[in-house]
């Protein structure tokens, strides 16, 4: 008699929850590809900003022309941030 794997009651196991458990955790184990986009969205990416990393937005243009750097770029997303926040500005 062939020597089959039992679960903590020492029931035989079945097969498929078995494959299951295996296919998750092989997918899980997967390094996820990052998305950079469409070619002609990185290359519009490129046109605006000169580099495809940054989103378009104003600060981003700056921060790609090399007219602000990066610490000056964060402390625009955190202004940002206080203003869509502040009560005052809505309308």
């Amino acid at each position: 008699m062939a020597w089959r794997r039992r679960d903590r009651r020492g029931r035989p196991r079945k097969a498929d929850k078995v494959a299951k458990r295996r296919a998750a955790t092989t997918t899980a184990r997967r390094v996820p590809e990052v998305d950079l986009g469409s070619a002609r969205l990185r290359a519009r990416k490129r046109a605006v900003t000169g580099r495809e990393d940054l989103e378009v937005s104003g600060a981003s243009v700056l921060l790609g022309h090399d007219l602000i750097d990066r610490a000056q770029y964060d402390t625009l997303g955190l202004v940002t941030q206080i203003h869509r926040r502040s009560p005052v500005w809505e309308s």
